[in-house]
């Protein structure tokens, strides 16, 4: 991942909820129908085992703009953008930073997978345990995750 793609991630993994893990993201300029604003410079599109967020950073402010999978109508990439729509909500970023096409198949497959929801809600087979780690270890090798949050996903896997 490229510097600016690190930084805004890192500002908006603070503002993720206890025990979410991020999976894909991609960093560039983004609209949505949250920001008063059309265009924000130096946004974080993020896929998370709960959500897609989109962290937004403003010459005054920081905002945030969340997208359930469950609530996802529209997913389409042409070319370097990407644009979004849920519920009555849209997004639209063209890629500065970040691989577009893994950040699609990562969103899609969690739209597909009704284990979308948070794992504590759900009884998980050993299999699937096993399966997570191996997700969680891929993404801690890619820089997507930290060892801390593995750690933290593997205990509360574990039990």
């Amino acid at each position: 991942m490229g510097k600016k793609l690190d930084k805004h991630l890192a500002l908006a993994k603070e503002r993720l909820e206890t025990g979410e893990v991020v999976f894909a993201a991609i960093f560039g300029f983004a609209g949505s129908s949250a920001f008063k604003d059309d265009l924000r410079q130096g946004s974080v599109l993020a896929a998370t085992d709960r959500r897609i967020i989109l962290y937004a950073k403003s010459s005054r402010s920081h905002e945030m703009a969340e997208f359930s999978y469950d609530q996802i109508t529209n997913l389409e990439v042409v070319k370097r953008k990407l644009e979004l729509h849920a519920s009555g909500q849209w997004c639209k970023i063209t890629l500065v930073d970040g691989d577009l096409e893994a950040f699609e198949l990562a969103v899609r497959d969690r739209m597909n997978d009704r284990a979308a929801r948070p794992a504590a809600d759900s009884e998980v087979s050993e299999q699937s345990v096993a399966d997570e780690l191996t997700k969680f270890a891929a993404l801690v090798q890619q820089g997507l995750m930290t060892r801390e949050e593995f750690e933290r996903q593997k205990a509360r896997l574990l039990g």
